[in-house]
């Protein structure tokens, strides 16, 4: 049996030996190419504007509110889920406008340097002496291409993001609600980084003993006390103050986790 498996193995090449696969004519679309390049661009930017703002990937958005009134909100409603999840936001919001940005203008130089080298000194004295209207209307350089860049902004909002095809703004407010929910989520980071420092296998059960005084923090892990058995592989979640030698059946490991203690 297994020399026949071996055969019939080696009638077929490594699949790291095949060519890539040629597109069939016909299977593909160049719309769902533009859409998932748009929708990339939107995760890109929501997560810069994230960095931007301090927040962490795990921080959950109330909103992130869309400005426009082309195609691209099509593309955003279809794919609403997708953005909700890849950027861990609660609600997507579409506002049929745009905002009103200025539009600074510059020379692109590393891209003229190349392409005009013994002439770079008098084009950056010629755009210096140029205003706004006088660049975006200059013969002689790609406008739509890479000699000019061209950066949209509205001043002092980092949460805000500025093209001329797309505005997007991201929810910074840090309500109760999304509070706990980052709080857990830190919390099932830190027992399931633990279990795997400690060398548990997936199937071990474990019970989590906390001792803390901060009753915000307890009843939050209370009432998602469920969940998180779930998530963490969990029997039980002991909640106490008393002297830890009853518990030493089950403590493999003493843990910190905020201004609580945790023992698994």
């Amino acid at each position: 049996c297994l020399l026949s498996i071996n055969q019939n193995i080696k009638r077929f090449k490594s699949v790291h030996m095949c060519d890539y696969p040629k597109e069939l004519n016909g299977y593909r679309s160049n719309q769902i190419e533009f859409s998932m390049n748009i929708i990339k661009k939107i995760v890109a930017i929501g997560r810069n504007l994230r960095e931007l703002n301090k927040l962490k990937i795990k921080y959950p958005l109330l909103f992130v509110k869309f400005y426009t009134n082309n195609s691209v909100s099509d593309i955003i409603k279809f794919h609403k889920l997708l953005l909700c999840s890849e950027l861990n936001v609660k609600k997507i919001i579409l506002v049929q406008k745009t905002l009103s940005h200025k539009i600074d203008i510059s020379p692109n130089y590393n891209k003229l340097k190349n392409k005009h080298p013994h002439e770079i000194k008098r084009i950056i004295s010629h755009f210096k002496s140029m205003n706004y209207d006088e660049v975006n209307s200059a013969n002689g350089y790609e406008k739509h291409g890479s000699d000019i860049i061209k950066k949209y902004k509205v001043e002092n909002n980092k949460s805000l993001y500025v093209d001329v095809s797309l505005q997007l703004m991201i929810g910074t407010d840090k309500n109760l609600e999304l509070q706990q929910e980052y709080f857990v989520r830190e919390f099932l980071s830190f027992i399931q980084k633990s279990r795997k420092n400690m060398g548990l296998e997936i199937v071990d059960k474990t019970k989590i003993l906390i001792m803390s005084n901060d009753l915000n923090n307890i009843n939050v892990i209370k009432y998602n006390s469920q969940y998180i058995k779930q998530e963490t592989l969990s029997s039980d979640i002991i909640f106490s103050n008393q002297p830890l030698q009853q518990y030493f059946s089950f403590i493999r490991k003493a843990l910190s986790f905020s201004t609580n203690k945790v023992f698994v």
